[in-house]
């Protein structure tokens, strides 16, 4: 199948690894451990002008494509060069707007071309749409979707748009036995996961035969229902660590974190979960003693928690403290490293001119963060690396 063909699959595989790594980068005391950190991403959207000045391809178009979806402006499109580019800016303005006038804009070379008339049927319930498609395995899936009908399943002609076609079918009518279907074990463990996140059922993560494909199934259901027995049943020790830790934290119930096996761990779980430092002196794991008390004081914005950290991770603190209460004294405490300190006073103050005597690294950073904090695609030109400037421009990008 092309790209699109299974980008319903894709998309969630994407949000599955990203939610995932995220959720472990917290546990382990990482959320703050640098300066620059994705929770503190802002965005703006770019002009005409900006996209002009980007000199890596890709990011330009993807900076057109940014001005089109938000100004509904389908003239931005046309700026955009390669058929699956200008395709994914066309998909994107009809799905964004409903308007699936839109799809014949797309070119059938592109992927997005089914995509858009595929979402078009799902959305309106009109199988007219999936007559526009031009795959066959697509159209049958497209037909399957809507009339929620397995029978077209078996008129694909080739095993993916079969295994599409029942994914799809099992989805809208959460029927675990369209899953049994599909023939690609791991688009089969894919659809077992969709099914109990999306109904609770237990029953469709204990079907899956890949141990870790299984324990997944199992963290994500606990999370999402909140219920700390199912973590009972994931045999992994660090998965099942995960699996309590995040019910705890998303159900604020320490009850959870009482079923940590290791002390250490349990110990952060309590601190994390009630915002209690006096926890984290209990821990005898420095690294994760000083992560405790990171997190906390980044979290309550209390900088005298920052002074029990006995590692590196201090000034870290200091700067992230500082940023979120605009502080600028908090800053003064970094004393051991001078760019840090200077580009504390130029993120919270938006004076760009502590940037000025940086090092070539640590400039394009201090320029981004001021340029994003004031709005100011001015500081932009001053970055001297080129994809963070590109980034800048476009306002799409990495930190801030």
């Amino acid at each position: 199948m092309r790209e699109l063909n299974g980008c319903f699959i894709m998309l969630k595989k994407i949000i599955v690894i990203c939610f995932v790594t995220l959720l472990l980068l917290f546990i382990n005391g990482c959320i703050a451990t640098g300066v620059f950190t994705l929770s503190s991403v802002s965005r703006y959207i770019p002009t005409p002008e900006d996209c002009e000045k980007i000199t890596d391809s890709r990011k330009k178009e993807s900076c057109y494509r940014s001005i089109a979806v938000a100004n509904k402006n389908l003239s931005y499109c046309e700026k955009i060069t390669g058929d699956q580019e200008i395709g994914r800016c066309y998909f994107n303005m009809a799905l964004g707007s409903n308007d699936f006038s839109i799809c014949p804009k797309i070119p059938t070379s592109s992927s997005w071309h089914n995509g858009c008339y595929y979402q078009a049927a799902k959305i309106t319930k009109d199988t007219s749409y999936c007559d526009k498609i031009t795959e066959d395995g697509e159209i049958q899936a497209c037909y399957a979707a809507v009339t929620n009908d397995s029978s077209h399943c078996e008129k694909a002609t080739d095993n993916d748009g079969k295994d599409e076609c029942y994914r799809s079918v099992a989805s809208a009518t959460e029927d675990i036995s369209f899953c049994e279907k599909i023939i690609k074990a791991n688009k089969q463990q894919d659809c077992y996961v969709n099914l109990a996140t999306r109904t609770g059922d237990i029953s469709s993560c204990e079907i899956i035969t890949d141990n870790d494909g299984k324990e997944q199934c199992y963290s994500f259901l606990a999370m999402q229902t909140n219920d700390v027995s199912i973590c009972e049943k994931i045999t992994t020790d660090d998965t099942q660590y995960y699996c309590y830790f995040n019910v705890a934290r998303r159900s604020k119930d320490t009850s959870a974190c009482e079923k940590i096996a290791d002390s250490d761990r349990k110990t952060l779980c309590y601190a994390s979960v009630t915002n209690d430092a006096s926890f984290c002196e209990e821990i005898t794991d420095s690294y994760i003693r000083d992560g405790c008390y990171r997190d906390i004081a980044i979290t309550t914005n209390d900088i005298s928690l920052c002074e029990e950290i006995t590692t590196d991770n201090i000034k870290f603190c200091y700067f992230n403290v500082a940023r979120n209460t605009k502080d600028i004294n908090h800053c003064d405490k970094i004393s051991d490293d001078d760019d840090m300190r200077d580009q504390c006073y130029a993120i919270v103050t938006n004076d760009a001119s502590f940037c000025e005597e940086k090092t070539t690294d640590d400039i394009s950073y201090c320029y981004f963060n001021v340029a994003r904090n004031t709005k100011d695609r001015s500081h932009c030109e001053k970055i001297t690396d080129s994809s963070m400037r590109d980034e800048c421009y476009a306002g799409i990008g990495g930190v801030s």
